[in-house]
């Protein structure tokens, strides 16, 4: 199990669905050979295949850079006026918020599952909408 909280302002930058607790279970085809092989019972200890963040996130970043730069360049170059009478004539060339907009950015499992054991279920707990456990 993996938990991960953003910081206070997660809101800012859209972390509310990128934030949570991943959770995998396994079937142990047997206990008790797999519990006889952990040093400390209480915490329990298997070799994770860490795979990364992957590229999605980073090329996103880039992505909505540079094209926030080269619009800006465009505003640089042309006049307010031809600007403004190209968007009357071409209303889908308006941009409105879109370059400050922040990135969209998407969790991605930053480990594959064990190889050594069956996969039973696997899901995605949202931290953010997680409630008290009562006693």
């Amino acid at each position: 199990m993996r938990l991960e909280a953003p910081g206070r302002d997660y809101r800012r930058y859209q972390m509310e669905e990128y934030g949570g607790v991943d959770v995998r279970l396994y079937r142990i085809p047997d206990p008790m050979a797999f519990l006889r092989q952990q040093k400390n019972l209480h915490r329990i200890v298997v070799q994770p295949q860490y795979l990364g963040d992957g590229l999605n996130n980073t090329l996103t970043w880039l992505w909505d850079n540079w094209y926030g730069k080269s619009r800006r360049v465009m505003q640089r170059t042309f006049s307010s006026q031809s600007r403004q009478n190209v968007t009357q004539a071409l209303p889908e060339l308006h941009l409105g918020n879109a370059i400050i907009k922040p990135s969209r950015y998407v969790q991605n499992n930053q480990f594959s599952p064990l190889k050594k054991y069956p996969l039973v279920e696997q899901f995605r707990y949202p931290l953010w909408q997680a409630k008290p456990v009562e006693p």
